[in-house]
C-alpha cells in the first residue's frame, strides 16, 4: 500500500495552522512577560506601603502615650484636672 502524497491545500492549511500557533505562542509569552513586570512593580509598591504603614503605627503609638496627651492638654489647650468636688458621677 503506497502513501498518498499530501495535496497542496493540506500543506497550505498545515502551514497556516503552524504560523497561527507560533504567533499565538509569541503573543502569550509577551503578555506573560508584561504581567510579570507589572506584578514586580506592584509588589514593590506594596513593600513601600507596608514600610509606611509600620512607620504610621509607630507614630500613632508614640502620640497616644498618656503622658504626652496630658502634657499637650495642659500646655497647648490650658486644660486642668477638675477638683474632686467638681466631679459628678452618674450611675446608669
Amino acid at each position: 500500500m503506497s502513501a498518498r502524497p499530501a495535496s497542496a491545500l493540506t500543506n497550505a492549511l498545515l502551514w497556516v495552522a503552524l504560523l497561527a500557533t507560533a504567533l499565538g505562542n509569541v503573543y502569550a509569552r509577551h503578555e506573560a512577560n508584561q504581567k510579570f513586570g507589572e506584578l514586580r512593580r506592584l509588589e514593590a509598591v506594596g513593600d513601600e506601603l507596608g514600610i509606611e504603614w509600620n512607620g504610621l503605627r509607630l507614630s500613632e503609638s508614640y502620640l497616644a502615650r498618656y503622658d504626652l496627651v496630658e502634657q499637650t492638654a495642659r500646655v497647648e489647650l490650658d486644660m486642668v484636672m477638675p477638683h474632686p468636688s467638681d466631679v459628678a458621677v452618674i450611675k446608669p
